[in-house]
């Protein structure tokens, strides 16, 4: 029997509330340092602690969750050799 860990990660996009809702790229310190991109893919993922300067009335935030199984199994060398002879 497998035995499987499960492990969840939690990021947070910040976007353009209005226009084409483009995707913050970097940490500002000031609202006017941010850079945009139209790519989910390019955007900065932030886990909830850093500090960034942006003017939120004009931001919408998003919350990405990416969730990985993975699955352990354990054989005898027996077992390795006969799924070669397979």
């Amino acid at each position: 029997m497998a035995k499987g860990h499960k492990n969840e990660t939690v990021a947070y996009l910040i976007k353009e509330k209005e226009g084409k809702q483009r995707y913050i790229t970097n940490k500002p310190n000031h609202p006017e340092d941010a850079t945009y991109n139209i790519q989910r893919r390019n955007a900065r993922r932030l886990t909830g602690l850093e500090e960034i300067n942006v003017d939120w009335q004009d931001h919408l935030i998003d919350k990405e969750t990416t969730v990985t199984t993975t699955f352990y199994n354990t054989f005898s060398i027996e077992e390795l050799r006969e799924v070669d002879n397979d």
